[in-house]
């Protein structure tokens, strides 16, 4: 990874993945917030499927309890080194490129350039911080 690239987060700029030029957009608090929902639905998603045989009154209850369940920073952190949350954050940043679909990516990133687009992803924005300083410890700018 050039320092480029990391000098880069919060500015945005041309990465090129598999032979192809890209418009990478820094990630945003709201790209963040779509990636918990993402989040919150695939787990969703992996619970009904292992509830597909419970009875209807099992299932609601535990999907109240999932409903109910906030997805916390360990998992979030977690899941953005995953291979799922690798590609879901890569395509946010790369979404404003015309040809570019979630359903896709697997054309852009592959094993071959999975950590490569690991570390595009911590250099512009996706990495966690793990427990934020107390806000009392939160220099602010007059």
């Amino acid at each position: 990874m050039s320092d480029s690239l990391a000098n880069a987060a919060g500015k945005g700029l041309t990465i090129t993945l598999k032979d192809k030029e890209y418009r990478l957009s820094v990630l945003t608090i709201d790209d963040l917030a779509e990636f918990e929902s993402y989040l919150a639905s695939q787990k969703l998603r992996n619970i009904l499927a292992i509830a597909e045989g419970m009875a209807w009154e099992e299932k609601k209850q535990l999907i109240t309890v999932i409903a109910q369940s906030p997805i916390g920073d360990t998992e979030i952190a977690s899941a953005m080194s995953s291979m799922s949350g690798v590609r879901f954050l890569l395509y946010r940043a790369l979404m404003k490129n015309k040809d570019v679909e979630l359903e896709k990516m697997g054309e852009i990133v592959d094993l071959s350039n999975f950590n490569e687009a690991m570390e595009i992803i911590n250099n512009i924005g996706g990495e966690t911080i793990a427990s934020p300083p107390p806000i009392e410890e939160v220099e602010t700018k007059a």
